[in-house]
């Protein structure tokens, strides 16, 4: 299904529905038996296994399940720190609408578990959607990290934004990870919960771009659609299921949207060397559509072939 939609390649970050050593193993037996024919970062999550349990496997696979060699590869370790907005339970400044909800920080040995990863050298990934939440992470960032260290760390979603936050972006050197479609699927309930103004912060994709921050798109699937063509319609759009349009100022033009989904993944992903852009040297992954995008748009678009190391893994029935 991935395939049909022209994803070449994914960022897993894992489940809580089972231990963090139980589905490495899953995705260890795919590529071991040739099954596993998607490129597939997968993180590492806490849940039954203590830390340090599940940061030694991992480090006892990377030479095993490298870029290089495997289409399973290790990335880093993904820590949740607050909920949603749909549910106002993403931590915000101040209230939501009409209520005195301000959300919740899952702070319970989050910052040893982080601080530990990254002292191990993983690149460590946070779901923060509130603007509270994200402060959180980058004050956190902002005392562990080690300025002249090569890896840099992400930000999940990173929905509601201020100028204090794009400042400590830069200064921590923290790349985001946005999903535009979310501005379709959940729009409305930003409005209902945020109120017309503070949903004005949602998700400013213009200001990223103009303050050289880096951020790459996604689905968050099985949350919205996974369709990459369907997420760059909304990046261009910014209108909600009621045809409401949040903040046009953040519209990006399909040119930059369409380097959110190539390029800007694989340097999120740490694989730029590898893929994101079609040259000599990298991996042979791309798609072909029945039509140029950038020079005549994207409307009746479709993506007829979804090739990986040169192999055909979807096409287009006729």
């Amino acid at each position: 299904k991935l395939f049909e939609m022209g994803i070449c390649s994914v960022h897993e970050p894992g489940t809580d529905q089972i231990s963090s050593d139980r589905y490495i193993d899953l995705y260890k037996k795919a590529s071991d038996d040739g099954t596993l024919k998607m490129r597939t970062y997968l993180m590492g999550r806490v849940n039954d296994d203590p830390i340090e349990v599940i940061l030694n496997k991992i480090k006892k696979l990377r030479n095993l399940y490298s870029v290089e060699k495997s289409r399973l590869f290790f990335g880093g370790m993904k820590f949740f720190v607050d909920g949603s907005i749909g549910s106002k339970t993403a931590a915000i400044n101040g209230v939501y609408q009409n209520g005195s909800e301000n959300g919740v920080v899952l702070n319970d040995i989050l910052k040893e578990n982080a601080a530990i990863s990254i002292k191990n050298g993983f690149q460590v990934i946070f779901h923060a959607i509130g603007d509270r939440a994200i402060e959180y992470v980058l004050d956190f960032l902002r005392e562990e990290t080690d300025s002249s260290s090569d890896i840099f760390h992400r930000i999940e979603h990173c929905e509601l934004c201020n100028s204090n936050i794009l400042n400590k972006l830069k200064e921590c050197n923290v790349k985001v990870s946005f999903q535009p479609s979310f501005i379709y699927e959940f729009g409305d309930k930003y409005i209902k919960n945020l109120g017309k103004t503070r949903v004005n912060s949602i998700k400013p994709f213009k200001t990223f771009i103009d303050n050289s921050i880096k951020f790459s798109f996604s689905s968050d699937y099985p949350f919205s659609n996974s369709s990459p063509l369907n997420g760059i319609k909304h990046a261009i759009e910014r209108k909600t299921k009621s045809d409401v349009e949040i903040n046009a100022s953040e519209k990006i033009s399909l040119y930059d949207a369409l380097k959110a989904y190539t390029i800007l993944g694989a340097i999120i992903g740490l694989t730029e060397k590898y893929n994101g852009t079609i040259e000599e040297n990298k991996f042979a992954d791309f798609v072909i559509l029945n039509k140029n995008i950038v020079e005549d748009g994207l409307e009746n678009s479709e993506v007829m072939y979804t090739i990986i190391a040169d192999e055909i893994v979807y096409r287009k029935k006729p």
